[in-house]
């Protein structure tokens, strides 16, 4: 598990910081293409969150962002940080296991907020990549199936990553 933090510009005049976990088994299909990000720099969030003041913000509220107008950026970078360090400090603090990222994802797919599903890999997928590297192919390919139908006829790339994914030791 790769630890990621990155600035995410946002529409306006705003970014934020998120952070996540990169997780090399989980695999990244495109058309009938298969990819791993097993390396520092094809890195890419699979399980991941936002500042709790961003998250808030889908719900209508104001959230504190670094503001990337030139009159302000400065003193807004200089705000933004000791608000969310620990944030992101404590975030990884809570999620330093697979187990922990298992008991996260399905609390992320049940989430009413958008942004979730938005994701790709979806948080569906990604847990049924968990669920495979754990030893449980059968919960795996559930999760799958009822995500993706489709993939039920053996030939789709997804579910074929997901059978040869590695056990956890």
């Amino acid at each position: 598990m790769r630890r990621i933090v990155t600035c995410m510009l946002l529409k306006g005049a705003g970014a934020v910081f998120t952070r996540g976990l990169s997780l090399g088994f989980v695999a990244l299909v495109s058309g009938s293409r298969v990819t791993y990000h097993r390396t520092f720099k094809s890195a890419r969030p699979d399980v991941f969150d936002w500042p709790d003041s961003y998250r808030a913000s889908f719900s209508g509220t104001r959230f504190q962002g670094i503001e990337r107008r030139t009159h302000a950026f400065g003193r807004s970078l200089a705000q933004y940080p000791p608000t969310v360090v620990p944030d992101l400090v404590s975030w990884f603090e809570r999620m330093r296991t697979i187990d922990d990222v298992e008991v996260q994802l399905p609390r992320q797919i049940a989430s009413p907020l958008s942004a979730y599903r938005g994701h790709s890999p979806r948080q569906n997928h990604v847990l049924a990549f968990v669920r495979a590297a754990r030893g449980d192919l059968t919960a795996a390919r559930e999760i799958l199936y009822t995500t993706q139908p489709n993939a039920q006829n053996g030939s789709c790339p997804r579910e074929v990553a997901l059978m040869n994914t590695k056990r956890l030791d």
